[in-house]
């Protein structure tokens, strides 16, 4: 039997202890909305017009030549390459078409429209369907960022920020998009239904590369880590298309 004492002594443990973690309960919830109200979800405001559509065009334009030539560069290994590729028609018939690849593992861009294709060349890919599937951009293997296209997008993900917190692309233009771990286990994500496809698991001290063609709805897409509420810690930023 425990004494009067010793019953008094837990009590106000245990009282300690309630107000200790609803304490910590609101400075969570106080500290999300917080990161909420600085970091508001993105906005699509309408189709892009010609103009960002041209401007897209162009972008991709240079992010394949810069890619044809670190493959043609000395040394240049199997990390920046020039492939041939078989598109597979509507009658299922093939048309072979020149693609680049920046990074092994990730997912050609063609040279003839400028698309992001499936590893297999064959189709482009879906921005909007599940993350993994075979017809989504998928990751490519660790990669130093230094050997990528001067053009493409460099982020690192902290727990608390990703840096640059924001970065601009326009319409359509395909994006090479290079992602670090800084110091733990990271989940890279978009907000939006339209690139859902758009994400990668990264290891600590870790660079992946993941290729898309940018929405062409203008507007903010944001982006975050979604491991152990990092992105309530502020791993958040956002992808501005005009």
């Amino acid at each position: 039997m425990f004494s009067k004492k010793s019953i008094s002594i837990m009590l106000i443990i245990i009282g300690v202890l309630v107000v200790f973690i609803a304490g910590l309960l609101l400075w969570r919830n106080y500290f999300a909305a917080k990161m909420a109200a600085q970091n508001p979800p993105g906005a699509q405001t309408g189709e892009a017009p010609p103009s960002s559509i041209e401007a897209g065009k162009k972008a991709t334009e240079k992010l394949i030549e810069e890619t044809k030539n670190l493959a043609a560069a000395p040394g240049a290994g199997n990390i920046a390459q020039v492939i041939t590729v078989n598109r597979v028609n509507g009658d299922g018939t093939k048309t072979p078409e020149q693609a680049v690849v920046v990074a092994p593992q990730s997912n050609p861009i063609s040279e003839t429209t400028g698309e992001v294709l499936t590893r297999d060349g064959s189709a482009a890919v879906a921005n909007g369907t599940r993350a993994g599937d075979a017809d989504a951009p998928l990751q490519s293997a660790p990669i130093d960022a230094g050997k990528l296209p001067p053009s493409s997008i460099k982020l690192v993900i902290n727990p608390d920020s990703i840096i640059p917190a924001e970065f601009t692309v326009s319409a359509g233009q395909a994006v090479v998009l290079s992602v670090n771990a800084a110091s733990s286990v990271e989940i890279f994500k978009f907000d939006s239904p339209l690139l859902a496809a758009v994400a990668m698991g990264l290891e600590p001290r870790q660079t992946l590369v993941i290729n898309f063609n940018a929405p062409t709805i203008i507007g903010e897409y944001v982006f975050y880590s979604d491991f152990a509420g990092h992105r309530q810690f502020g791993a958040v930023g956002k992808m501005i298309v005009q």
